[in-house]
């Protein structure tokens, strides 16, 4: 594995020891980082050129970065420079990039993904530009040599006929060397183009297409005309001596999501007839970047859940817990006058908080194996009307005063679903509507089977749910804005949709404020 040298000039070795906690944190890449405190232009300067990078501070004591930048690139010094400073101030970076700095980072804002992204980028940057300098100096080389052959065109014809030969050979093995090397461009693709806009060379991994069918082509020819009237809008300001860096139009491609970088060429005269285009495919980092922002949104949704959880369990436990309290402390009082009829009443107090502890802890207990994904649908035969009646017996406790559970079935009595998963589900669906309606009223169940489709409707005259409740209804410790007197958790109804869901069916609400509710579960045979 390649080794890059990273010089990090700060003096502050706090933020070294950070940056250096972060790169070892970098999977696949090794990067070995020294530190400088301080700087002098007459020890430090020429050091430089043993780095692959170097990170220099914003503020260095009376200096800056930008300053210490600005007379390295003015000495020729090669290596590539990342701006670090305290603040996001756009202000900072266009002055570093007018300085030389090939990229700007925000203390403390950035993760070591994003810090690798800009050390990688930064080093293929500097190697792109070291090639084009060299083109630019192999180009002046020949001109000199060129230059000096018909000095002596005269007195020397012959000789200059040899030299010239020579240094068209040269010229020759040294254009060969950078079409080989433009060519095996690893990154993606390189591109040079003239004003027309058309290919005079092309290169890279990258190109799928035959590079001979290239040259003479309009550049990128083959994408939609859409496409490439984008590409060809950035690059017109390039032939004005701009540079465009980091241009990411946002389409994607036969697999390929490009990012765009270009840079005028100067000819003898100074003026730009050509610019070379490099591309990559940043799919791969794009993937990246959206499965980090998935993973931050899932964050925020279990910060979410608990906070949520911690509120409804200290509230939902403290009610029955004080009941418990108080009862077993009248128990204790009226037991010493032999007084057995509150005893009894207290008992029954006692016996009830503790099954709504029960119920509590059940309800947790479902929700964890529901997220764990340790609950699965059994489909099996089962007897749709006993179930329905064990759960009548079940219930016949929990009715208010002159409340009635009114069970009818019509059609087939056998269906194929989860005894245990459906019985859970009508208990939730009939103890609510228990709770929210009133005393002397009465709840319908109606089940109806037929050609293999299943439906369950359980209706009550409670106090029914607004329509802005009903939009999250089903929802993790969801409670309806009428319901806050009355205990529950909030998870009833989400473990219910998952429960039919996890069978097959659907499970919906119609409900009018006042009037009472109706919830329908379905499963349509297939």
């Amino acid at each position: 594995m390649e080794k890059h040298r990273i010089l990090m000039i700060d003096d502050d070795d706090e933020d070294f020891l950070i940056l250096k906690k972060q790169l070892a944190k970098i999977e696949g890449f090794a990067y070995e980082l020294d530190w400088l405190p301080g700087w002098d232009n007459s020890k430090n300067l020429q050091d430089l050129a043993a780095y692959d990078i170097a990170l220099v501070d914003y503020r260095l004591g009376i200096e800056n970065g930008i300053s210490l930048i600005r007379e390295a690139v003015n000495k020729g010094i090669p290596t590539p420079f990342i701006l670090l400073t305290g603040m996001d101030d756009p202000n900072a970076d266009a002055e570093a990039q007018a300085a030389g700095a090939m990229d700007f980072l925000v203390k403390g804002s950035f993760t070591p993904h994003e810090l690798n992204r800009t050390l990688r980028y930064t080093l293929a940057r500097s190697r792109d530009l070291t090639l084009i300098r060299n083109m630019n100096a192999a180009l002046e080389i020949r001109v000199q040599e060129r230059t000096q052959s018909l000095q002596k065109v005269v007195s020397e014809l012959e000789q200059q006929v040899q030299e010239t030969s020579v240094a068209q050979k040269k010229a020759d093995d040294i254009q060969f060397l950078l079409k080989q090397m433009l060519t095996e461009y690893q990154v993606g693709t390189v591109t040079v183009v003239d004003r027309s806009f058309n290919c005079v060379f092309a290169g890279g991994i990258d190109y799928k297409l035959p590079i001979d069918t290239l040259i003479g082509k309009p550049i990128y020819h083959y994408l939609l005309d859409d496409y490439r009237q984008v590409v060809l809008q950035q690059l017109l300001p390039v032939f004005e001596g701009t540079r465009l860096l980091n241009f990411e139009p946002d389409w994607d491609i036969d697999d390929v999501t490009p990012s765009f970088d270009a840079f005028p060429i100067l000819d003898l005269t100074g003026a730009v007839e050509h610019v070379v285009v490099f591309t990559r495919n940043v799919k791969e980092r794009k993937k990246m970047e959206h499965e980090i922002q998935k993973a931050l949104e899932k964050e925020r949704e279990l910060n979410e859940l608990k906070s949520s959880f911690v509120s409804m369990a200290s509230h939902e436990f403290r009610t029955p817990l004080t009941s418990i309290s108080s009862s077993a402390d009248l128990i204790a009082l009226y037991a010493d006058r032999s007084e057995t009829e509150k005893i009894k009443k207290h008992s029954e107090r006692i016996k009830h908080s503790v099954e709504n502890l029960n119920n509590i802890l059940g309800e947790f207990l479902s929700l964890g194996k529901l997220e764990e994904g340790k609950t699965t649908a059994q489909l099996r035969d089962m007897n749709l009307p006993e179930l329905v009646e064990d759960i009548h017996e079940e219930l016949k406790y929990a009715f208010k005063a002159g409340q009635k559970l009114e069970c009818h079935h019509e059609g087939e009595q056998i269906v194929q679903l989860d005894n245990n998963l459906l019985k859970n589900v009508l208990l939730n669906l009939v103890s609510n509507a228990i709770k929210y309606a009133p005393e002397n009223t009465n709840i319908h169940l109606l089940s109806t089977v037929h050609n293999g489709n299943t439906t369950i409707k359980i209706q009550d005259k409670g106090i029914g749910i607004s329509p802005e409740d009903q939009q999250k209804l089903f929802g993790r410790f969801f409670r309806a804005s009428n319901a806050t007197d009355v205990q529950g958790t909030g998870l009833g109804l989400y473990i219910v949709k998952n429960y039919v869901e996890m069978m097959g069916g659907k499970v919906t609400c119609e409900s009018e404020l006042g009037k009472g509710s109706t919830f329908w579960v379905e499963f349509i045979s297939k």
